[in-house]
């Protein structure tokens, strides 16, 4: 997450996006934009706000394949 939150790696992120999604360059860009805030800054992720963040792209018909949570998020590296 702080990989993806530091905006110096914005566009590293953004083709990351582009590949693992098969989206254009804006729609990566915007759909980031709008995920970003879902993220969670410290802790466990934000599984509700990922979730949210993933229907709202689809509703916005900028995702061209179904996501699949058990290969988008692990949670093995949690520390116990």
């Amino acid at each position: 997450m702080t990989f993806i939150k530091d905006k110096a790696n914005r566009d590293e992120v953004i083709k990351i996006v582009m590949e693992q999604m098969e989206m254009k360059n804006a729609d990566a860009e915007k759909s980031l934009d709008f995920v970003l805030p879902a993220l969670a800054d410290h802790g466990k992720i934000n599984i509700e706000g990922i979730k949210w963040a993933i229907d709202m792209v689809k509703e916005a018909r900028v995702l061209k394949k179904e996501i699949n949570l058990d290969k988008l998020l692990d949670e093995r590296f949690y520390a116990k």
